[in-house]
């Protein structure tokens, strides 16, 4: 009678552990996405802020100005932009941004570690 409990209990703290350690990693995964997603969102202003400046500094006047964007709704992509060659570049890159997160969800441990 002793020894199955002590069996049990034995079960019970490996299982907690194993739990402990799987939240561990969910909770370092998180981290890592959050630290990525703020170095993009801030390599999208300096980017933005570069270009604003060499357009100030070069004095172009003349030129085509050619503008698209995309806007996700849940997993829906919504895509526009001034010309077909723009509109299939998003495409492009839209399709390469859902397989990266497709990865990212259901095979974490390819993408990450």
């Amino acid at each position: 009678m002793n020894n199955l409990n002590l069996k049990f209990l034995l079960n019970k703290v490996i299982k907690g552990y194993i739990l402990v350690l799987l939240n561990f990693s969910l909770m370092v995964l998180v981290e890592d996405l959050f630290r990525l997603g703020f170095l993009l969102i801030l390599s999208g202003f300096f980017i933005v802020f570069l270009a604003t400046i060499l357009a100030a500094f070069t004095g172009k006047t003349s030129g085509k100005v050619k503008s698209g964007g995309v806007v996700f709704i849940g997993p829906i992509p919504i895509i526009f932009g001034s010309d077909i060659k723009t509109i299939k570049t998003l495409i492009f890159l839209v399709l390469a941004l859902m397989v990266f997160v497709f990865f990212l969800i259901f095979f974490p441990t390819l993408v990450w570690r």
